[in-house]
């Protein structure tokens, strides 16, 4: 038999009714729920977020089908609320897509949510689907801090979501048959073959005894290809990998372990190893420790960065090198320069001496490189000053005074997505577009404004030639390479 939910879409404003579980499927097995325990301990773990959660929806509500069990959790297993409120979850299913929020706070569709009272202000989830498109609910996680969810941690939980929706499936076809443990150690493998192909990574579980011998009760198979070793040999000794690291690192990664266990929080590391075949690679580890009985134990993560950390040196070496001809040429400029000084340091004097009150001001404003305007809020220009008519090839400020700027965005998008930034946020920084000038010329400008009592404060710089400079750089630095 069929249901439906009616669920609230918080930033479109509006209902959408959705199908749910229907009353032909099965109830969960405690073998099955027990998988998706350890998957969603896993996920926080990982992670590092005070909360992971398997939601159900049924017909009036959302409750906590299973929760994370970090001692952070603010959430209880049965603990529900009420749909129509708006809730992260309901978006997510509405939407029939992942969803995500790095921070309720700022953002005016989602700071007054239910979860920001629990301190839970980021949120990453997607929809559990049964097979017949029905939905169970959400697998979700939540932070009291802001989050933007590393893709890596995007894609692995993309497919736990993968594997509950198997597990749905063949709850379904163990219904009224005697084949359930089977079908649900199938999905312990899948569980297993996610880890195992976890593009240029590992996951592991490592154990750090009393005595201070440390050893891998778990290993992907991704080990092969990251390290080139076989699972069974840093199973069963992981002085393997401790003996692939540099020697100066080995002191920081003690000290890092240490801290670790000393205050149970995530560890997290960079460090090159050498492979046996001489190759050296970058590795990120990322796990969170927890105790268990009197061993530390870490489950975590660790990926293969070295292509990041390449591109960081050699941007830093370009960096580098651009910053020293920047020096030189600045060198020049300064010493061909040095017979204007007393001239200019003279007439610094002398506007000093002239510049009063609001005089003082506008002078500023008017000498200055940064091109400066007012308009209303239908935008129409108030003021200008001479470097603004200058930027956009007007002889004298008067000729654009009482003019719409709308006219001079080349992308009518470009000027709409500003104004919908600046409703929102009450002000634009640094927002790069492209304009046309008085005489038809094409320019690069980077616009900030703030709106102040229905009036628009901007600031206009011509980037035209910085952009030209760019692209002349990165030419350049493909010659080098």
């Amino acid at each position: 038999m069929n249901r439906s939910a009616t669920v609230f879409l918080r930033e479109e404003k509006r209902d959408k009714t959705v199908r749910i579980t229907g009353l032909d499927k099965p109830q969960i097995s405690s073998a099955i729920e027990e998988k998706w325990q350890r998957i969603i301990n896993l996920i926080a773990r990982i992670l590092n977020v005070p909360s992971g959660l398997i939601m159900e929806i049924t017909e009036d509500s959302m409750s906590v089908f299973l929760k994370s069990n970090n001692g952070q959790n603010p959430y209880k297993n049965g603990g529900c609320d009420n749909l129509g409120k708006g809730l992260y979850c309901e978006t997510v299913i509405g939407a029939n897509s992942e969803f995500l929020v790095e921070n309720a706070r700022p953002c005016s569709s989602w700071k007054g949510n239910p979860d920001v009272k629990l301190n839970m202000i980021s949120y990453y989830g997607l929809p559990i689907r049964w097979p017949d498109g029905e939905f169970f609910g959400t697998i979700c996680v939540l932070d009291d801090k802001r989050n933007s969810y590393d893709e890596t941690f995007k894609e692995l939980i993309i497919e736990f979501r993968s594997s509950i929706e198997k597990d749905l499936e063949i709850e379904i076809q163990a219904q009224g048959r005697g084949e359930q443990l089977l079908a649900i150690n199938k999905s312990q493998e899948q569980l297993k073959m996610i880890g195992d192909n976890l593009p240029e990574g590992m996951v592991y579980r490592l154990i750090h005894g009393p005595d201070g011998t440390r050893r891998l009760s778990y290993a992907s198979e991704g080990c092969s290809r990251l390290f080139q070793v076989k699972r069974e040999d840093i199973c069963q000794d992981a002085n393997v990998l401790y003996n692939m690291i540099a020697p100066e690192f080995l002191a920081p990664l003690a000290l890092a372990e240490k801290k670790s266990i000393e205050n149970s929080e995530t560890f997290e590391f960079e460090m090159p190893m050498t492979l046996p075949d001489g190759e050296t690679r970058w590795i990120r580890w990322h796990s969170k420790a927890s105790k268990e009985g009197d061993t530390f134990v870490w489950d975590g993560v660790c990926l293969d960065v070295t292509r990041r950390v390449m591109a960081e040196k050699s941007i830093s070496k370009a960096r580098e090198k651009l910053e020293t001809q920047v020096h030189e040429r600045t060198r020049d400029l300064y010493e061909s320069n040095q017979s204007l000084k007393n001239e200019i340091q003279e007439r610094k004097k002398i506007e000093t001496n002239l510049a009063k009150s609001e005089g003082k001001y506008r002078g500023l404003i008017d000498n200055s490189l940064v091109g400066v305007l007012t308009t209303t809020s239908d935008g129409y220009m108030t003021f200008i000053n001479d470097a603004l008519a200058k930027i956009f090839d007007f002889e004298t400020s008067q000729m654009i005074l009482g003019q719409r700027f709308k006219r001079h965005w080349r992308y009518i998008k470009d000027r709409d997505r500003m104004l919908d930034t600046l409703r929102k946020n009450g002000s634009v920084i640094n927002f790069e577009a492209e304009a046309v000038t008085h005489k038809g010329r094409h320019i690069q400008i980077l616009f900030s404004a703030k709106s102040i009592n229905n009036e628009i404060l901007g600031m206009v710089m011509d980037i035209t030639e910085l952009k030209q400079a760019k692209i002349k750089l990165q030419s350049a630095y493909s010659e080098i390479k």
